[in-house]
Formats: structure tokens, sequence, C-alpha cells
């Protein structure tokens, strides 16, 4: 290496990616070292500093285990109501298997016999509808109302 190291190459010796080109470039070069050993001083203060930010922080701990005595408390009102809950639900379910229910409802089932014949009718029929035979009431009423509106519009022609 003849040259300067670049950031990247200043990283990778930071970070510990080191090889005996790199290690025999610092020795040589001076200006290359002085900036490791400034980059090292920096984060040895960096380092220090939040060391100590966390040591004199005693508030904070204070807090802490504020919070954790706090969660105890929680801890024991969780526990109050998932017995309460417990209780609830085994008394439901004995209520539920004591009272007499009704019996399971057996879906009817339709034995129905067609013909070819008879059920290309009856597809037919079911393809002229312009509704589906469950929204026939809808469409019954869609058109009273239809019929309402066209005889309130007539009304109000005539008055004027």
């Amino acid at each position: 290496m003849s040259q300067h190291w670049t950031d990247e190459q200043m990283s990778a010796w930071m970070l510990g990616e080191r090889d005996a080109e790199m290690a025999e470039h610092l020795a040589a070069c001076d200006e290359c070292r002085r900036e490791v050993a400034g980059l090292q001083a920096t984060l040895a203060e960096y380092r220090t500093s939040v060391q100590q930010a966390a040591a004199a922080d005693d508030y904070r701990w204070v807090r802490i285990r504020a919070g954790v005595a706090g969660r105890s408390v929680y801890e024991s009102h969780g526990l109050r109501w998932a017995f309460t809950t417990a209780l609830a639900m085994a008394a439901l379910s004995i209520g539920l298997l004591v009272s007499p229910g009704k019996p399971p409802v057996q879906p009817k089932q339709h034995a129905v016999e067609m013909t070819d014949e008879q059920l290309l009718s009856e597809i037919q029929n079911d393809l002229s509808r312009s509704a589906p035979q469950a929204l026939a009431p809808a469409e019954t009423l869609q058109q009273e109302r239809a019929a309402v509106l066209a005889q309130t519009n007539s009304d109000r022609r005539q008055d004027r």
C-alpha cells in the first residue's frame, strides 16, 4: 500500500478486519497511525462517557425499581381477573351441561328424482328469471316502490 488508507480501510481496521499488508502500512505510515490512534481515543472517550452516564443515572434505577414493584401489583390484579374468569367459565359450562337442550336439528333431505328433461326445464326456468329465487321478495318490493314513485310523479304533474 503506497497511499494512505481510505475511510473504508480505516473502518475495517477498527472493526478488527486486519491483514499483514495493512499492518505493514500502519507500521510505516505516521499519518495513518495518528488517524487510527485518534479514532481509538474517540471511541474510548465515548465508551467512558456512556458508562459514566449509566452509572450516574441513579434516578433511572429508582424508576426501574418502581416499575417492577408496580408490575407485581398489576400481576396480582391479573391473577384475580384470571381466577374470576375461570370461575365464571366453569359455572357457565356446568350450567350448559346440566340444562336440557333441544335436540340438534337434522337437515331435511329431499329425495327428488327428475328426468333429464325436467332438470333442463328447471335450469331454463332459473336462467330466465330476472333475479335469483332468493331475491324474489326484494324484486317484488322494488316493483311496488317503482309503481308508487310513478303514481307520485303523475300526481305532481297533474297538480301543476
